[in-house]
């Protein structure tokens, strides 16, 4: 369990890294935007977007795409994965 979550803010410039989570003590690298919400006597929650070079998911996962995005990657060559992609005459 985590002890402590520490976000400092901030305007990310040259020096300063900007946003910074620390998790019980130890900083939280990436960190792309964070969401902090709680109410009265409701536990805090945090979300953080984290950036990554590459996402490794062990298992399945579905993705769902917004009304329309199927067709505009279409036009732009994506092939759904499970469908093969027609050789172009």
């Amino acid at each position: 369990m985590i002890s402590r979550i520490h976000v400092t803010t901030g305007i990310a410039t040259m020096s300063s890294p900007g946003t910074e989570v620390r998790i019980d003590g130890e900083p939280l690298p990436g960190v792309r935007s964070v969401d902090m919400s709680t109410a009265f006597d409701i536990v805090p929650t945090v979300t953080v977007e984290l950036m990554a070079r590459e996402v490794v998911v062990d298992g399945e996962a579905q993705v769902e795409l917004p009304a329309g995005m199927e067709d505009a990657l279409r036009k732009l060559g994506w092939t759904p994965p499970g469908e093969t992609r027609e050789p172009s005459a």
